[in-house]
């Protein structure tokens, strides 16, 4: 969002008008899923960052990364980055990188060292057609639901 308002963008709104929006928008809601764009460490404007949302809303952390190179370093630190501001990380979700940008062997064994360093639930989430009714199906599949509600009940989900 800075980089958007640097070249000539509105500026974003304050933090506590989109944490605001997001309880009005929750409300009568089991779970709410809230995205923050490229990271935890982006900037929205010259004090805040997409964490500073996340902080306002104390709610588990779920945080999301493409299978290839770099993504251990870039999990680890964004973990340590959300940890840092006393943030829970509930789980990794993996998703497909390109089939170029890393060899075959660490996307399988990137979930590997990704749980043995973090202590977490790491899953692979497949690619498919965004649409709600896809992204449950793939929610499913990849065991994200019962990694985030392990105790929620078939029916519900």
């Amino acid at each position: 969002p800075w980089a958007a308002t640097l070249g000539g963008e509105p500026p974003p709104p304050a933090t506590e008008g989109i944490v605001d929006a997001i309880r009005s928008l929750s409300e009568g809601h089991d779970v709410t899923l809230v995205e923050g764009a490229g990271g935890p460490l982006v900037p929205i404007d010259e004090i805040r960052d997409v964490i500073d949302i996340a902080v306002a809303l104390d709610g588990p952390v779920l945080l999301v990364a493409r299978d290839g190179l770099g993504v251990l370093s870039y999990t680890l630190t964004a973990h340590a980055a959300i940890a840092a501001r006393g943030l829970r990380v509930a789980a990794v979700a993996l998703t497909p990188a390109p089939t170029s940008d890393a060899p075959d062997v660490s996307i399988e064994t990137n979930a590997r060292i990704l749980e043995a360093r973090l202590g977490l639930p790491v899953v692979h989430f497949g690619t498919g057609v965004d649409d709600d009714g896809a992204l449950a199906e793939r929610a499913r599949a990849s065991g994200l639901v019962e990694v985030l509600f392990p105790a929620s009940d078939d029916a519900s989900r």
